[in-house]
């Protein structure tokens, strides 16, 4: 027991730490607000640059400072700013200030400013668009994209940059006029004199675009000779005859030897071009099949044959008169669509004005496929979902069932109803296909819904009032669309991505699963409890002082049963005891001092007492100061802390009551014994020879 005046000491200590505890907590509230730096990019340029301030606690009150002198914000971002460098800017500190302080500065190096642009000469002088065009001068940037160059009000591309010359190209559409540079925000220059556009190499057109060879061929267009020699025509590498010429106009001959192929022009001292569209040498089509050889209108067909060509303007596919929609064509294939209000007959192909060619047999035009209704319209991957309608077949396999090209699988099939498992895919129409029998779509779409999943949180035990990180998948960034609970009670969000949560847990919340629930998609549950501990507390020390070798019983919240350590002023206790989550017991350790006490937890967690133990020297004589057991049955290890022991165990005797009891480990302050076979209540007592005598209050030995 503590005396009168020892508790009145004890009691305000006691006050005056929670005083200095409460006192630091508002400093540190307070400290929060003030804005925090943690750096600047870039950390140099003239003024006007732009510059990135990254940091924390930034408000609608903050300023950023250089030198005193505010800088202009362009951009707010939660913790990262943009700001230009003032005009009268100057080398020093950039700082953050709020109404609560200023942060620490890091230093800004303000250069001078480059100097403009200049445009000594153009070389050369003109060209056409597409030619190359060398800009000599000086102060250029050697990065490209830091030139802007025009002629005229039409930008250039920039090839190449060096501090004292730019190549770039004429553009089509540009006229005639000066050209410009402007090199970022330093400044610009104008060339001397005008750059002269000269008329390019062009094809506009050709006819006709179809014929055996030998066809002729008037190509019409801009930049031309006259001189039909000057102008070379080439088809596929294969030379072309030019017949006469004019400045826009050439008439060739298509060679014997000719494929079918764009006609490349190439004029002598002036530019290329090539048709815009191949030319193709033509003979008469054939069809020798069609395949499938049914379907309902809106099927798509392949007609087999030879001599079809490239050009799929000059296809024409014909049933019973009516036009077939062509979709692409090769030389000797070409994929056509079966019109609406077609009726079985032959397919009829011309190529240009060359044909027709029939197909050898009747193509069957089929009742087509059509969906009624689909349900269920939403869900996960995986989901069944039936669909009614008519021109299904009765064969799974001949149902091709898909949604965004995800194939979906067929389970069961008849002529009014299919039953498809949906595919991992997005949101989309159903897409079915009948094996000759057409293809439809759903009217609307199936919502694919993505349920949430968690992969993992931390930490795995926390105390409630602080933030706990959930990690998954498909949380989505909505957050007004997201919620988490904990064993039912519901978390407040502070932010959401779709692969992390972070979630604060309410004052009051247990231990439990966290459930995360995205509307409309779904609820994922953790695999494992989330430990809400009790927060960490130390409230009293029992007793106050102590010698090494005695114990100190300690009152707070939030022990661990394991783990737990105790230090007395740096010294770590040899021995702690845990009793409850709210006791555990310490042995002062030798070199122990006055001064606080620390308990550390194994989550990382520590508390300082509020009040110093006192160590005091060891009393004479022989005392005993309590009683530690691991149990309270027969056989169970047991340690008698007190004083004045003997280190050498044989100079110890021990009785419980007058049974005597094995001594197994000593030292001056501890008594290593194991509990008597017999249950009952009695005191210890310890012999020490030549040293004295000390008993214990009575304890009780409990009968297994």
């Amino acid at each position: 027991m503590l005396s009168p005046t020892r508790t009145l000491r004890f009691s305000a200590l006691f006050a005056m730490g929670l005083l200095a505890a409460m006192v630091t907590q508002v400093d540190a509230a307070s400290a929060q607000q003030i804005p925090v730096l943690e750096r600047i990019e870039p950390t140099s340029g003239p003024a006007g640059t732009v510059v990135q301030v990254i940091g924390r606690a930034f408000d609608q009150h903050t300023r950023v400072l250089l030198v005193e002198t505010q800088c202009e914000v362009i951009s707010r971002l939660p913790n990262r700013w943009t700001v230009r460098i003032p005009p009268q800017g100057s080398t020093g500190g950039i700082v953050l200030h709020n109404r609560n302080g200023r942060s620490m500065p890091i230093m800004f190096t303000v250069t001078a400013a480059a100097a403009a642009p200049v445009i000594e000469r153009v070389e050369p002088a003109g060209g056409a668009p597409g030619s190359e065009v060398v800009i000599r001068g000086q102060n250029f940037s050697t990065r490209m994209t830091d030139n802007v160059v025009m002629i005229g009000s039409v930008p250039m591309v920039v090839r190449s940059a060096s501090p004292f010359e730019i190549r770039a190209i004429v553009p089509v559409g540009a006229v005639t006029g000066p050209i410009t540079v402007r090199v970022g925000q330093v400044g610009s220059a104008t060339s001397p004199q005008p750059f002269t556009v000269a008329t390019g190499t062009a094809i506009t057109d050709f006819q006709p675009r179809m014929g055996p060879p030998g066809t002729r061929v008037t190509i019409t267009g801009s930049g031309f000779s006259a001189t039909p020699s000057q102008n070379r025509v080439f088809m596929n590498n294969v030379p072309v005859r030019v017949e006469r010429a004019t400045p826009t106009s050439l008439l060739v001959s298509i060679p014997v030897q000719g494929a079918s192929g764009p006609l490349m022009l190439d004029v002598r001292g002036g530019g290329r071009a090539q048709t815009p569209a191949p030319f193709g040498i033509q003979y008469a089509p054939t069809i020798t099949s069609v395949a499938p050889i049914s379907g309902p209108p809106g099927r798509e067909v392949h007609i087999i044959g030879t001599n079809y060509g490239t050009d799929i303007r000059m296809i024409q596919a014909t049933i019973n008169n009516r036009p077939l929609v062509i979709r692409a064509i090769t030389p000797t294939d070409i994929t056509a669509e079966i019109p609406q209000g077609a009726t079985t007959g032959r397919i009829a192909v011309m190529v240009g004005s060359v044909g027709p060619a029939q197909s050898p047999a009747n193509f069957t035009v089929l009742v087509p496929v059509a969906i009624t209704t689909f349900n269920p319209q939403t869900g996960p991957a995986g989901t069944l979902v039936t669909l009614q309608g008519r021109g299904f077949s009765p064969v799974v396999a001949e149902n091709n069932v898909s949604i965004q090209d995800a194939r979906c699988e067929v389970t069961s099939a008849s002529a009014s109803q299919l039953v498809v498992r949906i595919a991992g895919a997005t949101s989309g129409t159903l897409e079915v296909s009948v094996a000759n029998n057409g293809a439809t779509r759903t009217a609307s779409a199936f919502i694919v819904t993505r349920p949430p999943a968690i992969t993992g949180f931390e930490p795995a035990r926390l105390v409630a009032g602080t933030d706990v990180t959930i990690r998954g998948n498909n949380f989505g960034m909505a957050a007004n669309v997201v919620d988490v609970t904990l064993g039912g009670r519901p978390l407040a969000l502070v932010s959401v991505t779709d692969a992390l949560i972070v979630a604060r847990v309410p004052v009051g919340a247990v231990t439990g699963r966290l459930v995360v629930t995205v509307r409309l998609q779904g609820s994922a549950t953790a695999a494992s409890d989330l430990q809400v501990v009790a927060p960490l507390t130390l409230t009293s020390l029992e007793p106050g002082s102590g010698f090494p070798g005695s114990s100190v019983l300690l009152r707070g919240n939030g022990f661990a049963q394991t783990g737990t350590t105790v230090t007395f002023n740096g010294a770590r206790s040899p021995n702690v005891m845990f009793v409850s989550p709210s006791e555990i017991r310490a042995v002062v350790p030798p070199n122990a001092q006055t001064g606080a006490l620390v308990v550390a937890i194994p989550d990382g967690r520590s508390v300082t007492s509020a009040m110093p133990f006192t160590v005091v020297a060891v009393p004479a004589g022989v005392g005993i100061t309590s009683i530690d057991v691991q149990c309270v049955y027969p056989g169970c290890h047991a340690t008698i802390r007190g004083y004045g022991f003997n280190p050498t165990r044989s100079q110890d005797t021990v009785f419980f009551g007058d049974f005597p009891t094995r001594v197994t480990a000593a030292t001056a302050t501890s008594l290593s014994i194991d509990l008597p076979a017999r249950p009952s209540t009695a005191t210890f007592r310890v012999n020490v020879r030549g040293g004295g005598e000390a008993v214990s209050q009575p304890f009780t030995i409990m009968p297994r």
